[in-house]
């Protein structure tokens, strides 16, 4: 099995009155709520498609001018540097914006640090999956080339990882499912 959402199983049933055409529901059902996302016919991930194609689309770029500097140090050794950097700022903004969305919608539901961040229990198992694996290959990469590169500028790579982070809070924020908060937080 890939790890691209076409070539999954498919178990969906009707979003929101939509039985006709367009949009389905992916389910997976964990401790018995629906967890995923939003899913058009052809198994194309419809709702959180574009965070999850940024998180890759920053991975592979990342992983792309790592090796390149690895290898070639002269030529790519300072485009690493700056690309190594602007994710890690652009995932530092990604990252304070997830955290903005979830206090907002932490006065309807319960969300914690693993929830939003790691998708623990709020997304389901292929998205957590896509999300996290983006993280992994960006700690791999960054620890294999800084390790090859010792004390040179590969080591800006130990900050990528914060962008795929970012952009799971971002797809958790969004679109995870947490617990519905039982009582009114400023009623005490």
């Amino acid at each position: 099995m890939t790890s691209w959402p076409g070539s999954w199983p498919r178990r969906s049933t009707p979003w929101r009155g939509d039985e006709a055409g367009g949009v389905v529901a992916a389910t997976d059902v964990v401790g018995g709520r629906r967890h995923g996302a939003a899913m058009n016919r052809r198994g194309q991930w419809a709702v959180g498609q574009a965070i999850l194609n940024w998180s890759w689309f920053g991975t592979a770029v990342f992983t792309f001018t790592a090796v390149s500097a690895t290898v070639w140090p002269e030529r790519f050794e300072w485009l690493n540097s700056v690309v190594s950097l602007v994710l890690f700022a652009a995932g530092a903004v990604v990252m304070v914006w997830a955290l903005l969305i979830a206090v907002e919608r932490s006065r309807r539901h319960v969300i914690g640090i693993a929830g939003l961040y790691f998708a623990v229990g709020s997304a389901g198992p292929q998205v957590q999956r896509i999300l996290l694996n983006s993280v992994a290959v960006e700690i791999v990469v960054a620890l294999t080339t800084a390790s090859i590169r010792s004390y040179t500028p590969a080591a800006f790579g130990l900050l990528v990882p914060i962008w795929a982070l970012g952009l799971t809070g971002l797809w958790c924020a969004r679109y995870g499912e947490f617990e519905v908060r039982k009582t009114d937080p400023q009623s005490g």
